[in-house]
């Protein structure tokens, strides 16, 4: 397949697109939000290099549907609210990645308050949990930015405004019905003129929209009052402004119909992925229809609130979003998907389990699920999920495992085992024979190649990017003789204890390996792995440099502003 690119004309972003760009529509870049521009007839069209018979994303492109293994869901990180500068957006983000970062320090943080609780009946924390408490953080670096957005001013989004009274119902879905004929005949009322036109429809669906992402239920008072301070900021807004918040609205209810289709706990994970980015975006901004919806989660989710009920009450309570998050947590580190029948049953055995705890393991356990990764867990991308998981899975088993007496500890247990032995459902046995090719192994591969190419910038490897790899790997298995299987088995065992080192000795490893693994990708170039991961490799370096460029000039601008505001001119060379 291939790809057409363009650079944007403000920030000289490279823009790519899987189609011919027609020149009679706009082009708006998702770095900076440039006023749309048109494509350039010769620059769109033409085509770029051929690539390997693999589809290469640079930007994370996730997507729910994946079979095990695979699931990671695609997380849009932009507010539902009008920005209101571009200082500000480099506030959020930078914010963003510090939010990354001490997510990562959290993750320690929890497992020693999970490992308290299955471990406080018996009168001592394990040693697994206890050398946890005592690892650094990692750095984390931000996600690159979206592919462009081809912008047909001619199309709206819109809604039947009487399904606004119906916003979220009792299955979860967002409701947005309207029809495609009728969005884009732009019909609704029209509440304020211009370009975009923003019509009573396309509110109704961004408010509707907006009660899922938060789990609240708006009265049709609070509705309407949200509505408009939303026209009033809409008002307010400048062009560029306006056609940025248009860009991202229309992107996140083309989500809200994708939602739809997904079962109610699809729904409820996508929701616990994208709902603390939202929040913490309304939290730190100051308009008047963001602090509203942010009162009204606040007041709904806080313990024994409308959308939050006390489970077992106590000083420190068991509340729903609590064991909800702890659910979460349990199908992230053991990398399983549990049924609602699983769900329903983790619920029970934590309660009771949540009962015998003494004062001290309950306030250690609230302090993780609310300061920990649970709540930090979808600021994460998937590099470091994967290496987390890589890292703690064993660890986490082994508490499992010490303290399997403990009704809990034996039920995860077997959850993972079966989900995880081979022809399990998140094993599956993908090339039969003496010598097994099976997920885990490509996962784990995965976690290696995410590690060993440093793919930081881009976020880890994709769906895409994985079931490719899964393919690439299943069709060398298949003629790989018994030496060759025998050698990668082993590279998979070392890479499971290199992960459990410490960061110093990871760090030693990493260098070493790294330059060795790609000498052999290079010596090996006419070999189909080979070349895909090489492909694989040299995408992250372009995102390397894009975004050395991009931090200097931040960098620069910063340098420029402080010494504007301190009356200082710099010396000319």
């Amino acid at each position: 397949m291939f790809t057409y690119k363009l650079i944007c004309p403000s920030c000289a972003t490279c823009l790519k697109a899987v189609k011919p760009l027609p020149t009679e529509k706009g082009i708006k870049c998702p770095k900076c939000g440039a006023a749309c521009f048109p494509a350039p007839a010769a620059a769109s069209n033409q085509p770029a290099p051929k690539r390997p018979n693999v589809c290469l994303q640079l930007a994370p492109s996730r997507n729910r549907n994946i079979p095990s293994g695979e699931d990671r869901g695609e997380v849009r990180t932009g507010p539902l609210m009008l920005q209101k500068s571009s200082e500000e957006r480099n506030k959020k983000k930078g914010n963003r990645a510090l939010a990354w970062g001490i997510g990562l320090s959290a993750m320690v943080f929890l497992l020693a308050g999970f490992g308290m609780m299955l471990s406080r009946k018996s009168g001592a924390v394990p040693d697994a949990v206890a050398l946890e408490a005592k690892e650094a953080s990692t750095t984390v670096v931000e996600s690159p930015p979206k592919p462009a957005i081809v912008v047909d001013r001619s199309k709206q989004v819109g809604s039947d405004s009487n399904s606004a009274a119906e916003a979220t119902s009792t299955s979860g879905r967002p409701k947005t019905v309207a029809s495609e004929q009728k969005a884009n005949a732009g019909e609704g009322k029209a509440l304020v003129p211009g370009e975009p036109l923003l019509t009573q429809d396309f509110l109704d669906q961004l408010t509707a929209y907006a009660e899922w992402l938060l789990d609240i239920r708006l009265t049709e008072q609070q509705r309407r009052e949200c509505q408009q301070l939303w026209v009033k900021s809409w008002k307010e807004a400048n062009q560029p402004v306006k056609d940025r918040f248009w860009a991202y609205a229309k992107a996140e209810l083309q989500e809200a119909k994708r939602v739809e289709q997904m079962s109610a706990a699809e729904r409820d994970e996508l929701r616990l992925q994208k709902q603390p980015l939202f929040v913490a975006s309304l939290r730190k901004s100051s308009g008047q229809e963001d602090r509203m919806l942010l009162e009204l989660f606040d007041s709904a989710h806080q313990p024994g609130g409308e959308r939050n009920p006390i489970l077992v009450a106590g000083a420190p309570p068991l509340t729903h979003d609590s064991v909800t998050r702890w659910t979460m947590f349990v199908e992230w580190i053991l990398d399983v998907r549990l049924t609602e029948q699983q769900r329903q049953e983790f619920r029970r055995l934590f309660i009771n389990d949540w009962k015998d705890l003494d004062h001290a393991a309950k306030d250690d356990s609230f302090k993780s699920n609310t300061q920990g990764l649970p709540s930090q867990l979808p600021l994460l991308n998937n590099y470091y999920r994967d290496m987390l998981r890589a890292q703690r899975q064993p660890r986490f088993l082994a508490l499992l495992h010490k303290t399997s007496s403990h009704q809990l500890s034996q039920w995860l247990q077997e959850v993972h085992e079966s989900a995880h032995k081979p022809g399990g459902e998140r094993n599956q046995i993908l090339v039969p024979g003496n010598l097994p090719l099976t997920q885990d192994m490509v996962s784990q591969y995965g976690a290696f190649i995410e590690w060993v190419l440093d793919l930081k910038v881009s976020g880890g490897l994709t769906a895409l990017q994985l079931g490719d790899l899964r393919e690439v790997l299943v069709n060398d298995w298949k003629t790989m003789d018994k030496s060759g299987k025998d050698s990668f088995l082993r590279l998979l065992k070392k890479w499971s204890a290199i992960i459990q080192l410490s960061d110093t000795e990871r760090a030693r490893n990493h260098e070493e390996m790294r330059a060795k693994f790609l000498a052999q990708l290079r010596s090996a170039s006419d070999h189909e792995p080979s070349r895909w991961l090489l492909a694989i490799h040299n995408n992250e370096q372009e995102l390397v440099k894009f975004y050395a460029k991009d931090l200097q000039i931040q960098m620069d601008n910063k340098e420029s502003l402080i010494e504007g505001r301190m009356g200082n001119k710099p010396n000319n060379p």
